[in-house]
C-alpha cells in the first residue's frame, strides 16, 4: 500500500491578514458611534473592542488605559485623532482655585494634636 502524497504549503498563503492603521481607525471611528448611539449601562462590549482596537494601533498605553478605564468618548476622539496625526484640539484645563488660608493656630495645640 502506498502513502498519498502530502500538500506543501506555500510560503506566505494562508497567515492571518493583518488590517492595516486606516482600517482600524476606520474601525474605531465606527465604534466612537456606536458608543454615543448606545445607552451608557450597554456600552461595556463597545469599550472591550475599542481597546483591542486601540491595541492593534499602537496607542501609547497609559492613554489607552486612563480612556477605556473611564470610558471617556470626548478623549477617545481626540486619541484617534492624535494616532491619525491631526492636531487635536486644546483642553482647557479647570481653573483651580487656591487653597483657603489655614486658620492660626496656636503652636501649643498643634504640639498637641501631633502627640
Amino acid at each position: 500500500m502506498t502513502k498519498g502524497k502530502r500538500k506543501r504549503k506555500r510560503p506566505g498563503g494562508g497567515g492571518p491578514s493583518v488590517p492595516s492603521t486606516e482600517e482600524i481607525l476606520a474601525e474605531l471611528d465606527a465604534r466612537l458611534a456606536e458608543i454615543a448611539a448606545t445607552d451608557e449601562e450597554r456600552t461595556g462590549p463597545l469599550w472591550g473592542a475599542v481597546h483591542k482596537l486601540l491595541i492593534k494601533a499602537k496607542a501609547e498605553p497609559a492613554e489607552m488605559g486612563r480612556v477605556v478605564a473611564t470610558r471617556d468618548a470626548p478623549a477617545l476622539e481626540r486619541l484617534i485623532a492624535t494616532l491619525r496625526g491631526d492636531e487635536p484640539e486644546p483642553v482647557e484645563a479647570p481653573a483651580v482655585e487656591p487653597p483657603a488660608a489655614a486658620p492660626d493656630v496656636p503652636a501649643e495645640t498643634l504640639k498637641k494634636a501631633m502627640r
